[in-house]
């Protein structure tokens, strides 16, 4: 039992040494473009609480207006839907196009509408989670954490609080996804959304 307990400390000292000559996880940069809106001051406090919930993993988010966003890169771009159809995925606050690469809308008309006293924390998480589609590069849903397809009423408190957090096979995805947009964008286009709704 002491021998068991000796190598179980001398392998958590062994990590401790190795995280403290490694440093912190390299910071990771992400372009998105986003159409400017009449909502300028909620979009822009949006984007700066989606900002600090990357930065929580060290992935920073240079955010831009479409009109300034790099032609032929790896941006990503949000369009902002202000009169969504009734038909067009009923119950989804947006949707991403993960396999496609680079596009994502968020429904705002209906965002506006499920949570208005809550907009600004809303959208940010539902930028957090389409733009994770396309870093991670597929439609999967987490069963905890930012990437569920639905929150539910405990998700929503940490929403409002800025504290819900990315289950840690998000982060390990968003961080092979990224490293695999260094090769340049996805080839295979899809038009299979993936989407988030609150409830």
């Amino acid at each position: 039992m002491r021998i068991l307990g000796l190598i179980t400390m001398t392998a958590i000292a062994a990590a401790t040494a190795l995280a403290s000559e490694t440093g912190p996880a390299p910071e990771r940069k992400v372009t998105v473009c986003m159409d400017p809106s009449s909502d300028g001051r909620e979009i822009r406090a949006a984007q700066r609480l989606a900002s600090k919930v990357f930065a929580r993993i060290h992935v920073r988010i240079d955010w831009r207006e479409l009109r300034s966003c790099p032609v032929g890169g790896n941006a990503l771009q949000v369009t902002l839907s202000y009169n969504t159809p009734e038909h067009q995925l009923p119950g989804a606050m947006a949707y991403a196009l993960p396999y496609e690469g680079s596009h994502i809308v968020v429904f705002y008309d209906r965002l506006r509408k499920s949570d208005a006293n809550q907009v600004t924390c809303s959208l940010a998480y539902v930028l957090v989670h389409e733009v994770t589609h396309i870093l991670e590069g597929i439609t999967r849903h987490s069963t905890r954490g930012i990437m569920k397809a639905q929150w539910d009423r405990e998700a929503r408190f940490e929403i409002a609080i800025g504290r819900l957090e990315f289950a840690p096979e998000d982060v390990d995805l968003i961080y092979r996804g990224l490293d695999g947009r260094e090769f340049g964008p996805t080839l295979a286009a899809s038009r299979v959304p993936a989407t988030v709704a609150l409830h």
